[in-house]
């Protein structure tokens, strides 16, 4: 397993100190990388003057590409994933500016043997304890889901040798076998933001690729900061993801319409629609339900490119 190469791909988008932060974490494996792979989404923040002062670019083992405009953290892990399977390499270590590896991490995701596509226990960077975790675990137990919160949590729900079989959090350090991408292809560009790992996760689970956490592999991340809305409808309760721009609640509509309606069901597309659709109604002044409805219809059509009209929107 450790002739196999390793290139750890980072995606990174003006945010220069997080990102040193995370390549030292990198640089300082104890099982090292072959190569690291940083693609910049055109960041406009001095991210390139920074690497190059600080003689990150001079580092062999490091490669640096500009893109020419931000596409997203979606076109980001494309195209990192792209020329990382186009190198040759057996293993891609995916991961955002934000995250950080502890210094063994990578060895011990290595350590198993049998998994295509495997992932660290994710502590909330916040948590000095380290025993949050920065994003739930939803396992299913019989006939209901269960939330785990909390690293001990985890470590229980897993196997004898430390395995969390079918679940972990894509794109957050996760290690992929190029097998993988072999199998089902790159991540899909054009979600832009958030959906893209989810996709990538459900379609891999569809092709029959082994999937786990590795527990005692450790990656440091922000806690999830995704806000929620909360309703009640005829005294059932429901509640949403919701972003603080129009242009993030489209991605979150669109996105996540097109995966109910790819990887669970149409009946399922017509929950999330009608759910988001009601609460609008009541909020409209936030989205309008038709817009609402729009949205949905174009993660439903799978049109991934409606995005562009944010983009190019003229600012001020």
């Amino acid at each position: 397993m450790n002739k196999q190469q390793v290139c750890a791909v980072v995606v990174t988008y003006n945010r220069k100190e997080l990102l040193l932060k995370c390549l030292d974490g990198v640089l300082k494996q104890t099982r090292a990388v072959e190569r690291v792979l940083i693609i910049d989404n055109a960041s406009t923040d001095g991210t390139f003057e920074l690497l190059s002062n600080g003689g990150y670019l001079d580092n062999a083992s490091i490669s640096y590409v500009r893109l020419p405009a931000n596409i997203g953290g979606a076109g980001g892990f494309h195209e990192g994933f792209k020329r990382a399977f186009a190198q040759g390499y057996d293993w891609l270590w995916a991961m955002d500016d934000d995250g950080l590896p502890r210094e063994d991490t990578l060895e011990r995701l290595l350590a198993p043997s049998g998994i295509l596509f495997r992932g660290p226990l994710i502590i909330a960077s916040e948590d000095a304890a380290g025993q949050k975790l920065a994003f739930d675990y939803w396992v299913r137990r019989g006939e209901e889901n269960v939330i785990l919160r909390t690293r001990e949590e985890l470590e229980a729900a897993a196997d004898d040798e430390g395995l969390l079989w079918n679940h972990l959090s894509p794109f957050n350090g996760v290690l992929v076998s190029r097998e993988v991408i072999e199998r089902i292809g790159l991540p899909h560009k054009d979600f832009f933001l958030w959906g893209d790992e989810w996709d990538f996760f459900y379609r891999a689970q569809k092709a029959g690729v082994s999937i786990a956490t590795v527990v005692d592999a450790i990656f440091w991340h922000p806690a999830n900061k995704m806000m929620w809305r909360n309703f009640k409808i005829l005294n059932r309760k429901f509640d949403l993801p919701y972003a603080d721009s129009p242009f993030r609640n489209y991605l979150l509509i669109r996105n996540h319409a097109y995966l109910a309606s790819r990887h669970k069901s149409f009946n399922a597309w017509c929950k999330f629609t009608a759910k988001h659709v009601l609460y609008y109604s009541a909020h409209f002044r936030q989205l309008s339900p038709l817009n609402v409805l729009i949205y949905s219809l174009e993660g439903l059509r799978g049109n991934l490119h409606g995005h562009q009209k944010f983009l190019k929107a003229p600012k001020g």
